[in-house]
């Protein structure tokens, strides 16, 4: 059997005992140790001079008192794994304390020695100082490190950039939401009266004038004109996000195939429509009302952008929405959303365009083909739903908008049907205070023409002196919220202190955040929005004094 570490001449460099003229002479430090008991054997003047010490004072010594703190765990594995194998290995940077504050790095190349029959004595070491090397790439590593570090600053301070800029772009959509929302509801007030008086007048001439009378087509398109009118002043108020909103749970599955049917007049027969429509999906709360405004002004959005047909696709999914950074991610992002996904093959929307398309009456349409606030109405939509918009376009590939909805938690509620009955003749004193003129009259002349007493004022101070000088019984005060000299909550109140069986049904054109903090929208309170129709103020009269409830806001 070979004794451990015997290897072939060929291998292993053999040396006697009596060290040769190069190897005393060689300029590269040079130490001998016994293999089994790691003393010292053998160092050239070189390594003399590396370590600072006589020759007399090493041989003998063992291998660790002799090289620098630290060399004695590595470099002895070192040495006996060579005094075993026989082969020669090589040890890089090791780093030694050479004096109490200077540090050293040193290479090491061992092999084995061998006696004349072939047997392992000892293992020779060559050490190179590396210290000027190791400590360059040392400082090239912290320099890297400090890169580093700097690059994740600059990242850092790019996306705080970014997020400065996206901050600033919506505090300039909420400043020009708020110019444009007081513009709307100055105008909807206007517009919601005059859209009552021209409904409210042509229901009437309409009842009075036999159904086969060549006027009645006259006055169906007035009705169409003043519907179109209503609608348009609702996109005003859903993107100033002064729209009376009644948010219900609900799965926006059934909302879409709920008014799919009003989808295909929409966009032609030269558009394919697929709807897919994911079961499992959570539930979201919204007004269907706006949902309804929202998918139709994407599908004809959508159409517009077809105007030589393709394909379009509404599909609904789980999904969470795009986050740039960490920081965003932990701001008001809920843990699931639903995925409203509306698709077109149509022309794209290019870079230039993609930054105002939320823009209000901002529109790359023809003159008179369009308002320029669609896509204004859905992002206000989207935001008072507490949603978001992700918008992706190529020119001439088409476009996806992907609107997500937080998930809450509860159960779907139960639509809301309205029947129109067939109402009987009434009886029974209406005090009505109304500050526009036509609007009040033709309250008086309808509720009048249904058998009611109708009591009338122009505004809340005139009302409370004729309440105070009438003796009888008041069943209904239907009052303006907002009139100058005194509101109609105001009024209300002082009614209520004399009277306080009669019963109050609000009604306004126009809402803000100061119109909400006066309680009215409140679900006990009763409360009817303009415009209306003759009999949709019939019909809400007769609901609130046959009502159980009589509450007043508190708010």
């Amino acid at each position: 059997m070979r004794e451990p570490g015997a290897r072939s001449k060929s291998n292993i460099i053999v040396l006697s005992r009596r060290r040769n003229y190069a190897t005393e002479r060689s300029p590269l430090p040079l130490i001998a140790a016994e293999g089994s008991s790691h003393r010292v054997q053998y160092v050239n003047s070189a390594f003399c001079k590396l370590v600072g010490k006589e020759r007399k004072d090493l041989i003998g010594s063992s291998f660790s008192s002799v090289v620098p703190e630290g060399a004695d765990n590595h470099c002895l594995e070192l040495m006996d794994r060579v005094y075993l194998t026989g082969k020669s290995e090589r040890l890089l940077d090791q780093e030694h304390r050479h004096t109490a504050s200077n540090l050293v790095y040193w290479t090491y190349n061992a092999w084995a020695i061998l006696d004349r029959e072939n047997h392992p004595t000892e293992v020779m070491m060559q050490i190179t100082d590396t210290t000027e090397t190791a400590l360059t790439n040392l400082s090239l590593e912290k320099v890297n490190e400090e890169i580093k570090k700097i690059n994740e600053a600059l990242l850092i301070s790019s996306i705080r950039v970014q997020e400065f800029a996206d901050t600033e772009q919506e505090r300039t959509q909420a400043k020009k939401l708020e110019s444009i929302g007081r513009l709307a509801g100055g105008l909807a007030h206007d517009f919601n009266n005059l859209l009552t008086v021209i409904t409210g007048y042509t229901q009437l001439a309409t009842e009075i004038l036999t159904p086969e009378h060549e006027v009645q087509i006259y006055l169906k398109n007035i009705e169409r004109a003043a519907e179109r009118a209503a609608k348009l002043t609702a996109q005003l108020l859903a993107y100033a996000r002064k729209q009376i909103i009644a948010p219900r749970v609900v799965n926006i599955n059934t909302l879409i195939y709920g008014i799919d049917k009003m989808i295909v007049p929409l966009i032609g027969d030269n558009i394919q429509l697929d709807i897919k429509t994911n079961p499992h999906i959570g539930l979201v709360s919204i007004d269907p009302g706006q949902f309804e405004q929202l998918l139709i002004n994407l599908v004809v959005n959508a159409s517009d952008s077809m105007p030589t047909g393709g394909h379009l696709a509404i599909h609904t999914s789980e999904r969470m929405p795009k986050i740039r950074t960490v920081q965003s991610a932990q701001e008001n992002r809920a843990d699931r959303y639903v995925l409203l996904s509306v698709s077109d093959t149509g022309e794209g929307i290019s870079e230039k365009v993609m930054g105002n398309i939320f823009e209000p009456f901002y529109t790359t349409k023809a003159f008179g083909k369009g308002t320029g606030l669609g896509l204004a109405t859905c992002y206000s939509i989207v935001k008072q739903a507490g949603g978001s918009i992700e918008v992706e376009s190529e020119l001439g590939i088409g476009s996806t908008f992907n609107i997500f909805f937080p998930v809450v938690n509860g159960v779907v509620e139960a639509p809301r049907i309205r029947e129109n009955p067939v109402l009987p003749k009434a009886s029974g004193v209406i005090f009505l205070v109304e500050d526009e003129r036509m609007v009040r009259e033709i309250g008086f002349t309808s509720l009048t023409r249904q058998g009611y007493t109708v009591i009338e004022a122009e505004d809340g101070v005139s009302a409370l002196q004729k309440i105070n000088a009438y003796e009888g019984e008041i069943d209904l005060l239907v009052t303006d919220v907002m009139m100058p000299y005194m509101g109609g909550k105001e009024l209300a109140q002082h009614l209520r202190l004399i009277r306080p069986q009669t019963k109050v049904l609000f009604v306004s054109g126009y809402t803000d955040a100061a119109f909400n903090k006066l309680g009215v929208l409140d679900p006990d309170i009763a409360f009817m929005q303009k415009p209306y129709s003759v009999s949709d103020l019939l019909l809400k009269v007769y609901e609130v004094l046959n009502s159980s409830s009589n509450e007043l806001p508190t708010a």
